[in-house]
């Protein structure tokens, strides 16, 4: 395992400085406030810095009995899949169902999917659907998708 974390830091932080890379070619300030190169290269920092973290983690550890593959089994597979669809759920309902119906429904479902059952289950939905909506549209005045049931 030890390896296959090594590994994975390793494609972080180059992701971290690909990211980073496109950032400073953005403006990171403007006359309204942060730009778009603001949170981009904010975002690279904190990933290099979780990424060397990673790594260095991994590399003070003893080394274990390597696993035949690197790849995912049946189980992971599906997770990483059930990630993609609900990705590809949100694009498409977000503008029709509007951000708290969609943003509700993926919370639970991944969460079922992930393991996750019971009220705590709900309470997160809830919480990061129409609390998340809340904070965005009252107090940062950003505005959200409403769908066609205006909820």
């Amino acid at each position: 395992m030890r390896r296959n974390y090594l590994i994975s830091a390793g494609l972080f932080l180059l992701v971290a400085i690909f990211i980073a890379y496109g950032a400073v070619r953005l403006k990171y300030y403007t006359q309204l406030g942060p730009g778009p190169g603001f949170f981009s290269l904010w975002l690279s920092f904190f990933l290099a810095i979780a990424s060397l973290a990673m790594g260095i983690e991994a590399w003070g550890k003893p080394p274990e009995k390597e696993i035949d593959t690197f790849l995912p089994q049946r189980e992971g597979l599906i997770k990483i899949g059930s990630v993609l669809l609900s990705l590809i759920f949100t694009i498409v309902m977000l503008e029709p169902l509007g951000f708290r119906l969609t943003m509700v429904t993926i919370y639970i479902f991944l969460l079922w999917i992930l393991g996750q059952r019971g009220i705590s289950t709900l309470l997160i939905a809830l919480a990061g659907s129409f609390g998340v909506y809340q904070i965005f549209v009252d107090l940062l005045s950003v505005p959200l998708p409403i769908g066609f049931l205006g909820i």
